[in-house]
């Protein structure tokens, strides 16, 4: 004689409930809580996680396995199962928004990194110039890529209300790209401050000794090019 199997009956009660998530909405992705494509992505405190998850009990919005899992570990226990449900929501909308601001700090690091070697290819090209004594035309294309990097320099090598030129700023700052531009595109590595200083002494003061030398080098470059009219002597 054979045995029939046994009928697991399915917990209909369970998932007619009315606050489960519906089935179509998280195939059409409305279940995913969480802010998209945030720029940066926007970290939403515990408190505002925890709201979320339980709006997501009260509504048809939510993580369906979850609640099936919720279930099953909670014996079908309604209350428990909406504690549990909360819990584990918010550890896993927790990871997620950690994780999507770590693709997004090392999606920025590695267009910053794509920048800075575009911006030292360029800068390749123009030292080239330079050596070339072809200094009008490599003033024209550094002050072309300060321009298009955002750098509003003003006048190249005029001292502002903070009495610094823009090469001294950006001695300060330690961008040895954009010092380096800016001695490209004309800026005068000898003027100085109300008080005496050259950019070369605020870098030496800053310990910063090899933006000091890179100054340095320029100085002697430019009054050459002081004395030719633009163009370097031999």
């Amino acid at each position: 004689m054979t045995v029939p199997p046994k009928v697991i009956e399915k917990p209909t009660e369970f998932f007619n409930d009315p606050q489960l998530p519906d089935k179509n909405k998280m195939a059409n992705g409305q279940a995913n809580s969480l802010p998209e494509n945030q720029h940066p992505p926007k970290i939403l405190s515990d408190d505002a996680l925890y709201e979320m998850a339980w709006k997501e009990t009260e509504s048809n919005n939510g993580d369906r396995g979850l609640w099936a899992k919720a279930y099953s570990v909670c014996d079908g226990d309604k209350k428990k199962t909406r504690a549990y449900y909360i819990r584990e929501r918010v550890t896993f909308l927790q990871r997620a928004q950690h994780k999507r601001l770590d693709e997004y700090k090392k999606r920025k690091e590695e267009e910053e990194e794509s920048k800075r070697k575009n911006i030292e290819e360029k800068i390749h090209t123009l030292r080239k110039l330079w050596k070339r004594r072809e200094v009008l035309i490599c003033r024209k294309e550094a002050r072309v890529i300060l321009e298009n990097m955002g750098i509003n320099y003003g006048n190249i090598s005029q001292l502002n209300e903070k009495d610094l030129t823009p090469l001294m700023s950006a001695t300060i700052e330690g961008d040895k790209n954009k010092i380096e531009l800016l001695l490209l595109a004309g800026a005068n590595p000898l003027e100085k401050s109300t008080f005496g200083k050259t950019a070369s002494h605020i870098a030496r003061r800053l310990k910063q000794d090899d933006i000091a030398l890179l100054i340095d080098g320029y100085s002697r470059g430019y009054c050459q090019v002081k004395h030719n009219s633009g163009r370097l002597s031999p």
